[in-house]
């Protein structure tokens, strides 16, 4: 059976954009966060938009694994076609990186801010940090198969978003460390004017939105090749005990034939 990949960058993309909007949506209307503009993830702490975030998140970073696995076999196949075995290793080390930001998104889904805060922003750092690096390591295949795939505007579009992602994130994490060690007290949702780091912390939160936009078009893009690829049902070898003694069962018989 044949499988199509094309609208999978839509589904992840639009599955992430939908679920901000719900999450946000919810804790403003509840009053879970106040003031400025929150982080993403802190519109998914308290519950009951925390149910909603940690499940579509969970979702999506099964998709967004499956989309990393399926771009890796697709430039490992014009690797091979084009005996061009110098970039192997960045092929797969790309995939290894985007694996990494992937589950990332997970870890800031169900270890939330609140709750256990380093682990929280170690799932951040995977997320929008291994996610910038992709980007850059997949913008270098991009370019070194442009000759073959085309797509020089969009390649080009590739870069300008894999720089806006690593200065972003870079940005907004110099920021956080700064807003953390100012702010005054630990409530983490609350961050109002005369609090400490306050300028720091909406700087960060602007950079966070840029990043994952960033990070989430460049997603999207993958639709150009994913339009091309077709899966097929994998075959499945069922090799139980009764398999195995008809078989030698047959096998028995055809020697006494013989």
């Amino acid at each position: 059976m044949e499988i199509s990949v094309k609208l999978l960058p839509f589904i992840t993309t639009s599955l992430l954009v939908l679920t901000i909007i719900v999450t946000f949506c919810l804790s403003l209307s509840k009053k879970h966060v106040v003031g400025s503009l929150p982080y993403i993830s802190d519109t998914g702490t308290k519950t009951p938009e925390s149910c909603i975030f940690g499940q579509a998140l969970n979702i999506l970073w099964v998709l967004l694994s499956f989309a990393v696995y399926v771009k890796y076999r697709q430039v490992k196949d014009i690797l091979n076609r084009y005996n061009m075995d110098n970039k192997k290793l960045l092929n797969r080390t790309a995939m290894q990186i985007g694996l990494g930001a992937a589950f990332g998104i997970s870890i800031v889904a169900n270890f939330q801010e609140t709750n256990l805060f380093y682990i929280h922003w170690c799932g951040t750092i995977l997320a929008l940090g291994l996610g910038a690096v992709y980007q850059c390591m997949q913008t270098v295949l991009y370019k070194n198969l442009m000759r073959i795939l085309g797509q020089r505007k969009i390649t080009s579009l590739r870069m300008v978003l894999s720089v806006i992602s690593v200065a972003t994130f870079m940005t907004l994490l110099i920021c956080a460390v700064i807003a953390y060690q100012q702010k005054k007290n630990e409530n983490y949702l609350h961050w109002p004017e005369g609090d400490g780091g306050f300028v720091f912390h909406n700087v960060s939160v602007m950079f966070a939105w840029i990043c994952t936009a960033s990070t989430t078009l460049y997603v999207t893009l993958f639709y150009w090749e994913f339009k091309k690829i077709t899966l097929y049902e994998p075959d499945v070898f069922v090799k139980d005990k009764i398999t195995i003694d008809l078989n030698m069962a047959r096998t028995n018989e055809g020697f006494q034939d013989a």
